[in-house]
């Protein structure tokens, strides 16, 4: 589903590529269920909210499980100011830019394909936006020593990422 490059052609003692495995499977992947709650109002904010999962799964154990995407709740206000709370895209998965593309990679290795738990802050003004996300993993956690873990990241201490975006094309890391 996500594809990048095919493995490396790799030969056994009769020459056949061990990395050549026919493999079909039919999943009801991308089979979602999604509420949006938008029009209320709470301290002079707009104030959105969205819960969306699929029936997915996480590990090839648990292939039709339910496996939540986004739950987020946004404030903004008319002055420019937002703050996004809850699991959403990455704050560098720029969403305005994401590739409709017809397999999963979404811009993968370009764009982080990852929905992370986050507390985020931005400031519009004109075309530029201030944004400051304390970011945590659940699905899609780093690898290290001891595998997939979000313990690497849970255990580094506090990191702040610093965005600012341009345009909805570019953006620049200050972290």
């Amino acid at each position: 589903m996500l594809l990048l490059y095919p493995m490396p052609k790799v030969s056994d003692n009769n020459g056949n590529d061990i990395n050549d495995v026919r493999n079909v499977q039919f999943i009801p992947f991308q089979t979602r269920a999604t509420m949006r709650m938008s029009g209320t109002e709470f301290l002079n904010a707009r104030v959105s909210g969205l819960i969306d999962g699929e029936f997915f799964g996480s590990t090839d154990m648990d292939v039709n499980g339910f496996r939540l995407r986004h739950a987020d709740i946004s404030m903004i206000w008319g002055s420019g100011l937002a703050i996004n709370m809850g699991q959403f895209w990455h704050p560098l998965f720029i969403v305005s830019c994401y590739p409709e593309t017809a397999s999963m990679n979404t811009g993968i290795p370009f764009n982080p394909f990852a929905r992370n738990p986050r507390f985020e802050i931005s400031y519009t003004t004109g075309k530029l936006i201030f944004s400051a996300a304390a970011v945590s993993q659940i699905d899609f956690k780093s690898n290290g020593p001891l595998g997939a873990s979000a313990s690497y990241l849970r255990n580094s201490g506090f990191r702040l990422l610093l965005l600012l975006i341009p345009s909805a094309s570019t953006w620049f890391l200050i972290s």
